[in-house]
């Protein structure tokens, strides 16, 4: 089995509790990286497997974890300065923010992480151990992702990604 890990899906909790299961991990510092030149010349032997999230709720996880220096709502000008800034939101290939999806055998809901986590090694004869939470933004204190944007800042999160919202089928 692959993880590829994209940011902000409880990438760090998963890769924990595939580490328990004896699964290695990557070398240090290409814990979001790609698929390996290795695996892609071997990949029929693979199962490859990753996790995408809500859009705007990724982004606004991001933005409590960073953090952002104003607290939400978030207006229009907040999220742009802050889209334009980060180095994991990319644009202009319409992957702008789950650019490993298309890789994967297994694409998992954050929505539903531990359901379908535990499905997908079940299916491989494993039992998924318990997820922590790591690595979470504590500002947030569990407030619902549509809290976090004036309108306008939501409207633009839509159209940013709008892509991958209608293939993924998520809406805010």
């Amino acid at each position: 089995m692959v993880f590829l890990a994209h940011p902000r899906t409880a990438s760090n909790a998963v890769g924990a509790a595939l580490k328990q299961l004896g699964f290695h991990k990557r070398p240090p510092g290409d814990h979001h990286g790609p698929l390996t030149d290795e695996i892609r010349s071997s990949r029929d032997r693979w199962f490859v497997f990753t996790v995408i999230r809500n859009h705007w709720d990724a982004v606004a996880s991001w933005m409590f974890v960073k953090p952002y220096p104003v607290s939400p709502p978030w207006s229009l000008a907040h999220v742009k300065d802050f889209v334009a800034k980060s180095r994991w939101i990319r644009g202009g290939d319409g992957k702008q923010l789950w650019f490993f999806k298309d890789d994967a055998d297994a694409v998992i809901e954050y929505a539903n992480l531990e359901g379908e986590l535990g499905a997908a090694l079940r299916q491989r004869g494993l039992d998924c151990p318990p997820l922590d939470r790591r690595n979470a933004g504590k500002e947030r204190n569990g407030r619902h992702y549509r809290e976090m944007f004036t309108r306008e800042a939501a409207a633009y999160v839509g159209e940013f990604f709008a892509d991958e919202i209608e293939e993924c089928g998520y809406v805010f």
